[in-house]
């Protein structure tokens, strides 16, 4: 078990409340790191309340990573995965992402302080 104290962390995966969103998204095993870096970058957007649309190249160079590997990221994280969501137009997937049922459950469980 790690102890994150110097961040208000007590816990791996806390039941209640979350204080320290990055930590606990870092903590995650079964998610890559570029995997953790998208969640981060959509979490971001979503609480600003601007969407994340990124093209593909441009999300590989945020993550440092190549276009082939944010790709896969995405695959991993998208549908029924619920970590994010992406909107459809005309049939197709766009690159507009949003957070998912699981990453929204997970932020209910954050308390930004002020």
């Amino acid at each position: 078990m790690v102890t994150l104290q110097p961040c208000g962390q007590r816990r791996r995966h806390p039941q209640g409340d979350i204080q320290s969103f990055i930590f606990y998204v870092h903590s995650l095993h079964r998610l890559s790191t570029v995997q953790k870096s998208i969640v981060l970058l959509v979490t971001d957007c979503h609480n600003r309340g601007s969407p994340f649309r990124p093209s593909l190249a441009v999300l590989g160079k945020l993550c440092s990573c190549s276009r082939k590997t944010a790709w896969r990221a995405l695959q991993g994280l998208d549908g029924q995965h619920g970590w994010i969501t992406r909107e459809w137009q005309g049939g197709q997937k766009t690159n507009i992402y949003s957070p998912g049922w699981r990453l929204k459950r997970i932020l209910q469980r954050w308390r930004k302080k002020p």
